[in-house]
């Protein structure tokens, strides 16, 4: 009887994890359908405060550096190249690498003013400040 009351306790554990779970990604999706930040690792940047995504004026500056940079037919080695020999580091105080400066291309629409949440959603009119005017 113990085991099976054991067994029982699990399964609605279980359940209520899954519940609670889908609670919670749905309303990061409903908030990142309206444009507010949902949480997550925020993007180059930004650093979340109170909810919503504010400008590190630093690496800001990198950003419009590396958009431009691409935007005017650098490759990704000569912009990690120049932002290296520059000093600058990313967020966890290594060389730019081509994958950084990928990810940072790939969210041009972010810094633009756009927001999604996963790769699988849509673009829509963010809430945070956009770093490219």
């Amino acid at each position: 009887f113990a085991s099976m009351l054991e067994a029982f306790t699990l399964c609605v554990a279980e359940m209520e994890r899954d519940n609670i779970n889908k609670r919670t990604s749905g309303g990061r999706k409903v908030k990142a359908a309206r444009g507010g930040y949902s949480g997550g690792r925020p993007p180059y940047g930004y650093t979340p405060q109170n909810g919503k995504l504010i400008i590190v004026p630093e690496e800001a500056d990198v950003v419009r550096y590396v958009i431009t940079a691409k935007d005017s037919g650098a490759t990704f080695q000569s912009i990690c190249d120049h932002l290296n020999a520059e000093g600058k580091t990313n967020r966890s105080g290594s060389k730019f690498s081509i994958s950084t400066i990928q990810v940072i291309i790939d969210n041009k629409p972010l810094y633009q003013g756009m927001y999604r949440y996963g790769k699988d959603s849509e673009w829509t009119q963010g809430e945070h400040e956009p770093i490219l005017k």
